[in-house]
């Protein structure tokens, strides 16, 4: 989770919308690699990402 929330704050300072380029990231996984369970792990991150991303970034 650390890693994912730093990656995310690194895409913020760089001025793009991290969440925005995480789902994108998730949809390009999902159509070249169709691997359900990774997937839906990504998912449930990306449910949790909102307050790991706020604690993380604005501390």
């Amino acid at each position: 989770m650390k890693l994912i929330t730093l990656l995310a704050c690194s895409l913020h300072s760089s001025g793009l919308t991290s969440l925005g380029s995480l789902l994108h990231s998730v949809s390009q996984f999902q159509k070249t690699r169709r691997n359900v369970s990774l997937v839906r792990s990504a998912h449930k991150c990306l449910d949790s990402f909102e307050e790991e991303f706020k604690f993380g970034c604005y501390r």
